[in-house]
């Protein structure tokens, strides 16, 4: 059954725009004490994200669609024990996009140009900022601007060439509180980017 489900969610084509990945990892059955033995349980972890809402319920109802048919499929060609499943969320994270020209994002974007930074837009991804996003409420996920990788790769967080750069180390400070001076407005001198 697991390999079948595997099957069919990697037969799924996720849209290209927006944005949506996904990946079946952890993929267990039986262990090496029991390698002759027939694995009592099995079980699979798909990770599944997408810049769209409506693409990301499409994605994790196929991911569901997929464990329940393959179930069936495989309890009816056995004719015998029917399949248990369990299955559960470990981590619910909704999709969706800002303007790239809302005041946050702006406000970003100048404050990086203001220490002397060449800002960029990364696309797409999973981030903190994305439960607010979701909801509409706007956020954003500061980066690597300040440490652009020495052999002009680009370089993905969270990816074994991720490393921390010590020179201008003290920018992203910088730039978090020029953010936070923006976000919350300084009484008398200007009002929040965010309340407009």
């Amino acid at each position: 059954m697991q390999q079948r489900a595997v099957a069919k969610i990697a037969d799924y084509q996720a849209p290209h725009d927006p944005k949506t990945t996904f990946a079946v990892s952890n993929f267990h059955a039986g262990n090496i004490s029991g390698v002759h033995a027939i694995a009592s349980e099995a079980s699979f972890i798909v990770n599944f994200r997408s810049d769209g809402a409506e693409e990301f319920a499409a994605i994790k109802k196929a991911v569901f669609d997929a464990v329940e048919e393959s179930t069936r499929v495989e309890s009816e060609r056995w004719g015998k024990n029917t399949i248990e499943v369990n299955s559960r969320i470990l981590c619910d994270i909704p999709g969706g996009t800002q303007d790239a020209h809302s005041p946050l994002v702006e406000s970003a974007w100048l404050s990086l140009e203001s220490l002397g930074v060449q800002p960029c837009l990364e696309e797409g991804g999973s981030t903190n900022a994305n439960i607010a996003i979701g909801k509409g409420i706007p956020a954003l996920c500061m980066g690597r601007a300040w440490a652009p990788d020495e052999n002009s790769r680009r370089v993905h967080n969270h990816s074994l060439d991720e490393k921390l750069h010590i020179v201008n180390a003290h920018k992203p400070v910088q730039h978090i509180v020029l953010m936070l001076l923006m976000a919350a407005g300084l009484d008398g001198v200007f009002g929040s980017i965010v309340k407009g």
